[in-house]
C-alpha cells in the first residue's frame, strides 16, 4: 500500500499500479538474489569477479534499474491519464 497509494494518487490506474508495484517488487528481489550469488561464489573462490565494495557497480546497477522502473511509471501513468 505504500507504494501503491502514492502512484493511485499520481493517476495510475488500477492496472498500471498493480504493474508498477509487482515489477518493483520483482526487482528488488532479483537483485538480491543476484547479489548474494555473486557473494557466496567469489567466498568459494569461483568467481574472478571484484568484490561488490571494490566495483561499485552493482549499487549502481540497482539505482539504474529502479530509475528505469520510475521513467516507465511516469509513462504508463500519463498513458492513463490520456
Amino acid at each position: 500500500d505504500s507504494l501503491r497509494e502514492p502512484l493511485r494518487a499520481a493517476g495510475a490506474s488500477a492496472r498500471s499500479t498493480a504493474v508498477v508495484a509487482d515489477t518493483l517488487g520483482h526487482f528488488v528481489i532479483g537483485h538480491t538474489f543476484h547479489e548474494q550469488q555473486r557473494t557466496t561464489a567469489r567466498e568459494a573462490g569461483v568467481s574472478a569477479e571484484p568484490p561488490v565494495e571494490d566495483e561499485g557497480a552493482p549499487r549502481d546497477s540497482f539505482a539504474a534499474g529502479v530509475d528505469l522502473l520510475v521513467a516507465g511509471a511516469a509513462v504508463l501513468i500519463s498513458m492513463d491519464r490520456g
